[in-house]
C-alpha cells in the first residue's frame, strides 16, 4: 500500500466462488490494479482502488463469483466517519486541550531515596518552601528548592529536583547511610555452566584453571587470604574480586512437519480504540464483538508523551486480524529451514540482553517419524560468569 492509496482510499474485497483464479486473471489482463491478494478454498481477499472496484462487477458476473466489500480504508472514509461523530471529535479535542492546560502545573510530587526520613517528612519540608501540587511550573526554581530543602532538613546530604510532565520528583541522599556490603567476606561462584577460558583474580584464591568445565554454583575464586610475606599469619576471610570468562552454550530445538496447516491474514481486520484514564475506560471507538471465526489479536498501548502531561492516560489499540487456514506441503529443504528458524528463535530468546553469539552449531535430530524434521540449534558466547556469593564471615 502506498500513500496515494491511503490518500484516495481503497477497499478490502472478498471474492467467493469456484472461479476466483479466473476472476483475478481477467482483472489483471484488463489492467485493474489488485494487491495483497490472499487465496483460500473458494475465496480470495484482495485490495483495490475505489474507482477500480466498479470495473470488477462485470467480471464477477462473467465468472460467477460474488463480490463483497469487507472494509473501507483511507482518508476519505476516515473523514466521513468523523463527520458522523462530531460530538465525539469535539469532546476528544476538548479533552486534549484540557491535558495541555493542566500540563503547565505540577499535579503530583514524588520522593526517591528517603528510606529513613520517609516520604511524608520530605513532602512536609517541601511544603514549607511553597512547593505543593498545583504550583505552576514557571514559578518553580529547582536550584532554590534544593538549597532550601538541605537547610531545613539537616539529615539530607544531597538533593536533586527533576520535572517529568506534571510530576515533580525530589531525589534525596541521606546522611549516615548503613555500610555497604562491599566489605563483607564473599566467594565468587559460577553463575552458569561453561568452559573457562580466562581468569582475572584481584582478591582471593583461584579454584579453577582455564580449560576446566564448571557447573552453575561451583566455587571459582575463594574469598580467603592465605598466609604469606605480606599477608596475615593465618588464613583470613576477604571479599573475593575478579572475573572468570567462559564459553557458554545456549541450545534451542525446533521441528516442522512436511505437511502443515498454515494460518495467513486475509486482510480483513477489526479495530477497537479505547481511552483509559487511571485504569478506567472512559471512551471506546469501534466494535467490541468480532465477526471472524478465527483471528489474531494485536494490542498496542501508548501513553501520552511526558512532555505533554505526566498522567495515567493510555490509548489502547486492539486490532483483530482474520485468519485463513490452509494446508501447505513442504519439501524436505523447506521443512529443514523452517525447523532451523524455530530452533534459532528459541536459542536467541535465552541469550542475555546485549550479548551476541560468537559461533553457531546446527544439527538435525533423527526421528522415527519421516514426515517430521527436528533440528538442534546451538549458540556459543564468551561471557563473564562470575557471581558474588556472600559468606558468613569465616566460612
Amino acid at each position: 500500500m502506498s500513500m496515494r492509496h491511503f490518500r484516495v482510499g481503497y477497499l478490502i474485497v472478498s471474492v467467493r466462488g469456484p472461479a476466483t483464479e479466473k476472476f483475478i486473471n481477467l482483472a489483471s489482463s484488463q489492467g485493474i490494479s489488485l494487491w495483497d491478494i490472499r487465496r483460500g478454498p473458494d475465496v480470495a481477499f484482495l485490495r483495490v482502488d475505489v474507482d477500480s472496484f466498479f470495473a470488477l462487477r462485470p467480471l464477477s458476473k462473467k465468472t460467477g463469483c460474488r463480490l463483497r466489500i469487507e472494509h473501507k480504508t483511507g482518508l476519505p472514509f476516515l473523514f466521513s466517519r468523523l463527520r458522523r461523530r462530531r460530538g465525539l471529535v469535539f469532546g476528544l479535542a476538548l479533552f486534549v486541550s484540557a491535558l495541555y492546560f493542566f500540563s503547565s502545573f505540577v499535579l503530583f510530587i514524588g520522593v526517591e531515596g528517603a528510606e529513613t526520613l520517609g516520604r511524608e517528612r520530605i513532602l512536609a519540608v517541601a511544603e514549607k518552601t511553597g512547593v505543593r501540587p498545583g504550583i505552576l511550573k514557571a514559578r518553580l526554581d529547582k536550584e532554590r528548592l534544593a538549597k532550601e530543602l538541605m537547610l531545613l532538613e539537616p539529615e539530607i546530604a544531597w538533593v536533586g529536583i527533576r520535572v517529568e510532565g506534571t510530576l515533580l520528583v525530589i531525589e534525596v541522599v541521606e546522611k549516615n547511610r548503613p555500610p555497604a556490603d562491599s566489605a563483607r567476606p564473599a566467594h565468587i561462584v559460577a553463575a552458569k555452566d561453561g568452559l573457562v577460558t580466562d581468569l582475572l583474580v584481584v582478591t582471593g584464591e583461584p579454584k579453577v584453571r582455564p580449560g576446566e568445565t564448571v557447573r552453575s554454583g561451583q566455587l571459582l575464586i575463594e574469598g580467603v587470604l592465605l598466609p604469606g610475606e605480606m599477608s596475615p599469619a593465618v588464613p583470613s576471610p576477604v571479599r573475593a574480586r575478579g572475573e572468570v570468562w567462559a564459553r557458554v552454550w545456549y541450545a534451542g530445538y525446533g521441528e516442522a512437519a512436511m505437511q502443515e496447516s498454515v494460518k495467513t491474514k486475509t486482510g480483513r481486520r477489526s479495530v477497537l480504540w479505547s481511552l483509559v484514564v487511571d485504569g478506567k475506560r472512559v471512551l471506546q471507538i469501534g466494535r467490541e464483538q468480532v465477526r471472524f471465526s478465527d483471528f489474531a489479536v494485536e494490542t498496542r498501548k501508548q501513553r501520552l508523551p511526558e512532555r505533554i502531561v505526566r498522567f495515567p492516560v493510555e490509548i489502547i489499540t486492539i486490532q483483530r486480524y482474520e485468519l485463513l487456514s490452509e494446508k501447505r506441503v513442504l519439501t524436505y529443504e523447506q521443512a529443514l529451514e523452517l525447523a532451523a528458524e524455530r530452533a534459532r528463535a528459541e536459542a536467541v530468546r535465552q541469550l542475555p540482553a546485549g550479548l551476541e553469539s560468537k559461533s553457531v552449531g546446527l544439527r538435525e535430530v533423527t526421528t522415527e517419524n519421516a514426515s517430521l524434521v527436528r533440528v538442534r540449534y546451538v549458540l556459543e558466547t564468551l561471557e563473564n560468569i562470575a557471581a558474588v556469593k556472600e559468606t558468613a564471615g569465616g566460612d
